[in-house]
């Protein structure tokens, strides 16, 4: 072919590309015309002689479409980029053809499809990238054929299987980027062979095995990133042959034993992350002779501090004069935090361990600090007033310690600080007016303390907060509207389980941002303001145990986003609003407790909620609850011209209203009598249960209690959530059973055991000894039941129970439901007894758990009978014939499942064998 032919065939590839493009928002092709010569169109670049394309670079132009198979005849060209635009479709396989290739970018597109066998063929690629696309398959194991590669990117892709072994025969490889795909398996050892390998990203994957000591073989290593995997083993000592390393992240695996001291001898390193692995022992002091060392994360491990009094490894790092983070929070550290740290630092992380003692003043000496976290620790002493030196601080996390004293006044100074967290510490006294001072202030948590006196309305000025929580404090007087006229709140209003009085603010309708809202357990008085409809993103409404009065506002329909109401245990009158039931999104709503009359309407939430959503309200009907049936509503009839029979009628209409009032007035003061009884009984907000043995816990104890839910720590698991083992702070061995809020059932069976345990105290049920309870998080703590349950026991190998141990737990679980039946103030029918559910301690005594669907029955009317609320309850082969014939549960039903739990004992056959 004549160059002229040639050069003329360029001209028809290019114009099969510019074709291929379906969007192009820039105007690229503007110029792509016959009246120009094609050498000179954008991204175009010819050889001056023989006017063929040597080049084509059509990178960050925003475009769309697909790759035209004609670009597998610009046979000279020698550089391609694509990179940076939307075009989509499977790479072509003509690129093959393109044997004069070198450089081949196509990352951060939409290429779809394996990535092309052929693209071997091309040998002269130098560098290959096809890094962020949706490709598929398998890595070719014909890539090690190309030996002249430099750079070869293949990451954020969906490509799995293994890495290939291959791959070390690319002996000019200097960039190796396999990260953020779905590769599986083990590290291939013969990449130790790559000994000119500057960069290895093999992070976020799912490779398993050890991490090869043959890396050690690459000395020219700069940067090693193997994090987000499931590594297992130690990390090889040899790893500290590599003098170039800068930068090593092996974090978020299962690596285990201790920190090399060789690391040490990586003169060179400056981020060093080992954090969320398994990692024991001291850290050795040797770390600290990393004197280019800028980040160091040892976070989520567990390491412990040594003997000494203080921490040696932080008195040592004072030593690293380049250090910007250190990360240490969740691990085992002892001892007082030392007086000397690096004075570098702009982020400091010992969150989540057991440091003891006073926060030293010099702390202040670290002004380059911007994140502060010592919570979660056992800190005493006052909070520092030489903070304010802190000046460029952002974050200041001091919560969950044993901090006393008030809140410093010179925090007001700290100018950047955008969260303030001190909550979960027995500070007392006021808000300083100063906090008004911080006009970045994004996150203010001051809950759980002894704070007192009245919320300053000059927190007001702080109109960038997105969250608030002031709850489990002693706050008294009015709710500012200042407060409460806080437009950018995001996230939460938390002034629950205090003692503040008056009304709700009609402000409170500015936070139209807002996603939760609890105000309970206080004194407020009046209405719910109608304003409250307008807080559009709400999807959490606490306004339990108040005195709020009046109807429930038609606004409230307005909340499209609800999720979850609470109205419990005020003073609310009036019908509950029908519209109610338009809220598609609520999924629990607590109306019990008030002076609401009138139909329950049906439809929506209402459909799945159950007789406790509506307890201690007198007037309410409706029979689907088992309530009172609602009076008919007659039409006026016809005018009869008989005077007679409107006499009879008129008189017998007089006898009828009469009954009515007469059998009104009984029903009322009978369930009233009912209701007096219920109200010391049950249904009680969770903020007035009675725990045995502990007032409360924070979320924040039950991760440290069970080593941040770690796995080792898991008893089992279900749809409704999962249980661990864990330690309390007073060394009580206990289990945390964490529900899934995302399951509405798990939401209920919450509220259902917080109503039977909370209240109930007997040697054969298992005893609540506390609970967690707020937006997002929902934990039972629990007596642990060492032997597990009797279903493991009778059906597990060499599971075998004697004859008297079989009448020993017989015994027991009659107890328990004796006690349930027959001796609580409410009576409660279990609905779900099984083996699974019958829990045995160290003495192999037995005790009925699980109360997640256990009924309440209200009254002696009702021992006998309730109709369920729910679908069927209880678990098959174990549920009464009589439940599925009529819906009505009993406590004969409670009998019945225990008499097949008899069976199983003696016989060892579950009911549902076949």
């Amino acid at each position: 072919m004549t160059i002229a032919a040639q050069s003329s065939s360029d001209e028809q590839s290019l114009i099969a590309i510019k074709n291929s493009i379906t969007v192009d928002p820039l105007n690229v092709f503007a110029n792509w015309v016959p009246t120009v010569h094609f050498c000179n169109w954008t991204g175009v670049a010819c050889d001056a002689a023989a006017q063929r394309v040597k080049s084509l670079n059509l990178e960050s132009f925003q475009l769309q479409g697909s790759v035209s198979p004609s670009i597998g005849n610009l046979s000279s060209v020698t550089e391609l980029y694509l990179y940076n635009n939307s075009l989509s479709g499977r790479i072509p396989q003509e690129l093959g053809r393109l044997r004069r290739l070198q450089v081949l970018y196509l990352s951060i597109n939409q290429f779809q499809g394996p990535i092309p066998l052929n693209l071997t063929d091309c040998q002269d690629l130098a560098q290959l990238s096809l890094a962020y696309n949706n490709l598929t398959g398998s890595i070719p194991t014909q890539m090690g054929l190309l030996t002249k590669l430099q750079v070869l990117m293949l990451g954020s892709n969906n490509l799995t299987g293994t890495i290939p072994s291959s791959l070390a025969n690319l002996s000019s490889l200097n960039m190796l980027y396999l990260e953020s795909n779905n590769l599986r398996g083990l590290i291939p050892p013969e990449l130790g062979l790559l000994n000119g390998l500057h960069s290895l990203f093999i992070l976020d994957n799912h490779l398993t095995g050890p991490v090869p000591s043959s890396l050690s073989n690459i000395s020219a290593l700069v940067e090693l990133d193997l994090d987000s995997n499931s590594l297992s083993g130690e990390i090889p000592p040899e790893l500290g042959r590599l003098s170039q390393l800068q930068v090593l992240y092996l974090w978020g695996n299962n690596l285990r034993g201790s920190i090399p001291t060789s690391l040490a001898n990586c003169s060179q390193m400056a981020h060093l992350d080992l954090e969320l692995n398994q990692l024991t022992g001291v850290v050795p002091l040797e770390i600290s002779k990393l004197s280019y060392l800028e980040f160091l994360s040892l976070s989520s491990n567990q390491l412990v501090s040594g003997s000494s009094s203080t921490i040696p490894i932080l008195s040592a790092l004072a030593n690293c004069t380049q250090l910007k983070e250190l990360r240490f929070h969740h691990n085992y550290l002892t001892g007082h935090l030392p007086e000397q740290l690096p004075t570098n630092l702009s982020v400091l992380l010992l969150n989540g361990n057991n440091i003891t003692g006073h926060i030293p003043f010099q702390i202040a000496n670290l002004t380059n600090l911007t994140q502060l976290n010592l919570s979660s620790n056992i800190f005493t002493g006052q909070i520092p007033s030489s903070l304010r030196k802190l000046v460029k601080l952002q974050r200041l996390c001091l919560d969950n310690n044993k901090l006393e004293g008030s809140i410093p006044t010179e925090i007001g100074e700290i100018a950047d600080l955008g969260e303030l967290s001190i909550s979960h510490n027995l500070l007392s006294g006021i808000i300083p007016d100063t906090i008004s001072q911080l006009q970045q202030l994004r996150r203010l948590m001051l809950h759980h303390n002894l704070l007192s006196e009245s919320i300053p309305a000059s927190l007001g000025k702080c109109d960038k907060l997105e969250l608030l929580d002031l709850s489990n404090n002693q706050f008294t007087g009015r709710l500012p509207p200042e407060v409460t006229s806080l437009s950018n709140l995001q996230l939460y209003f938390n002034l629950s389980r205090n003692s503040l009085e008056g009304q709700l603010p009609l402000e409170i309708g500015k936070m139209i941002h807002v996603q939760a809202i609890d105000v309970s357990g206080n004194r407020l008085e009046g209405q719910i303001p109608a304003t409250l409809g307008s807080c559009e993103q709400l999807q959490y409404l606490n306004l339990s145990s108040n005195s709020l009065q009046g109807r429930i506002p038609n606004s409230l329909d307005d909340l499209k986003s609800l999720v979850d109401m609470d109205l419990s245990s005020n003073k609310l009158s009036g019908p509950i609003p029908v519209s109610l039931r338009n809220l598609n999104m609520l999924e629990y709503m607590n109306l019990s407790f008030n002076n609401l009359s009138g139909e329950i309407p049906q439809g929506g939430v209402f459909t799945n909620l159950t007789a406790a959503s509506f307890t201690g309200n007198s007037f309410l009907c409706g029979e689907r609850m088992r309530l009172p049936s609602c009076p008919i509503v007659i039409t006026s009839a016809k005018k009869d011209s008989n005077k007679a029979l409107k006499i009879a009628l008129s008189v017998a209409a007089v006898a009828i209203v009469l009954c009515s009032l007469l059998i009104g007035g009984l029903i009322y003061w009978r369930r009233h009598l009912q209701m007096q009884k219920m109200k010391s009984g049950f249904y009680e907000d969770t903020s007035t249960i009675k725990l045995i043995g502990h007032t409360g816990i924070s979320y924040q104890e039950i991760v440290r209690a069970t080593d941040g839910f770690h796995g080792e720590n898991l008893l089992g698991s279900g749809s409704f959530g999962s249980v661990y083992k864990g330690i309390l702070n007073d060394g009580t061995v206990a289990a945390f059973k964490l529900l899934n809020m995302q399951n509405l059932q798990a939401r209920k069976s919450f509220t259902a055991e917080c109503n039977v345990l909370g209240n109930t105290r007997h040697r054969n049920l298992v005893n609540l000894i506390t609970f967690c309870s707020d937006f997002e998080k929902k934990v039972l703590v629990l007596q642990l039941m060492s032997r597990g349950n009797l279903e493991k026991l009778l059906f597990s190998d060499g599971g075998v129970l004697s004859l008297r141990e079989i009448l020993s737990i017989a015994v027991d679980v009659v107890h328990g439901l004796k006690y349930l039946h027959d001796d609580c103030s409410v009576q409660v029918v279990h609905c779900d007894i099984k083996p699974s559910n019958i829990l045995l301690d160290e003495d192999m005594t037995a005790h009925v758990a699980d109360f997640g669907i256990a009924q309440l029955i209200c009254g002696p009317d009702s021992i006998e009978t309730l109709t369920s609320t729910l679908s069927l309850k209880g678990s098959i082969g174990y549920i009464p014939p009589e439940y599925g014939e009529s819906g009505k549960i009993s406590t004969k039903g409670d009998v019945y499942s225990y008499g097949i739990v008899l069976l199983e004992m003696i016989t060892r056959k579950s009911p549902t064998n076949d």
